[in-house]
């Protein structure tokens, strides 16, 4: 098991909380892996894709999320349930946020949470 830390205000004083999650769990795309947890109210979750990874397809999630590329550089698809209309570049450094229900896919070499 992985740890994770929640930092809280405790009667003016910050303490720590230790939480676990499992570890990388494969997804249905070729080469693609997902780090996910809950803890404090906040969903997170890590995408990574290997060098041998394949496409993977648009699909769209009834959440907001925000995206933060930690490294590698690629393409993501953006469109409808059944057409790929738009292309964006992204690399290390970048910020993505995705307002809920919007088509998304991702081409290349990525980590990000």
């Amino acid at each position: 098991m992985n740890k994770g830390y929640t930092i809280s205000n405790v009667e003016g004083k910050s303490i720590s909380s230790l939480f676990e999650y499992e570890a990388d769990a494969s997804l249905d795309h070729k080469g693609w892996t997902i780090r996910s947890y809950s803890a404090a109210g906040i969903d997170y979750a890590m995408l990574i894709a290997g060098k041998d990874s394949a496409t993977f397809p648009l699909h769209d999630d009834p959440n907001e999320w925000f995206g933060y590329v930690v490294e590698g550089s690629g393409e993501l698809h953006l469109g409808s349930e059944t057409d790929h209309s738009e292309t964006v570049t992204y690399q290390s450094g970048d910020i993505i946020i995705f307002k809920p229900n919007t088509y998304h896919g991702w081409k290349k070499h990525i980590r990000m949470f």
